[in-house]
């Protein structure tokens, strides 16, 4: 296999970067809707999502910010010692974003439904 040049590299874990960037941004403005689509398939709790907005604000965004940072670290690093290891990393932050978005909005609506009385704790 023909190892590619630094500058190849270089500019696959800045698309990479870009990428998880517009996922991020992404999840931010539709994050409501895409926390009700999780909560509709895998956590069938009727909780009203009135403070969806105070929640995308304080903690999606700061959670958005601390994965951005993180993956830019990561990418970087791993950009470094091989390609097919920014390629893994790539895959491994993608996967890990798609966790975090579940297991938020599955925490949304458990703790909305666990103040309502709705559920014990």
């Amino acid at each position: 296999m023909i190892p590619l040049h630094p500058a190849a590299t270089g500019r696959c874990w800045i698309l990479c970067f870009g990428i998880l960037l517009a996922l991020g941004i992404l999840v931010l403005a539709e994050y409501p809707d895409l926390s009700y689509a999780v909560n509709r398939v895998i956590g069938d709790r009727q909780a009203p999502g009135s403070s969806m907005g105070y929640f995308r604000d304080v903690y999606v965004f700061r959670g958005i910010v601390v994965f951005l940072l993180v993956s830019l670290g990561m990418l970087a690093a791993t950009a470094k010692a091989s390609h097919s290891a920014l390629h893994a990393a790539f895959v491994g932050l993608l996967i890990l974003g798609i966790l975090l978005l579940v297991f938020s909005s599955l925490w949304y609506f458990r703790s909305i439904a666990a103040a309502s009385g709705a559920m014990p704790p």
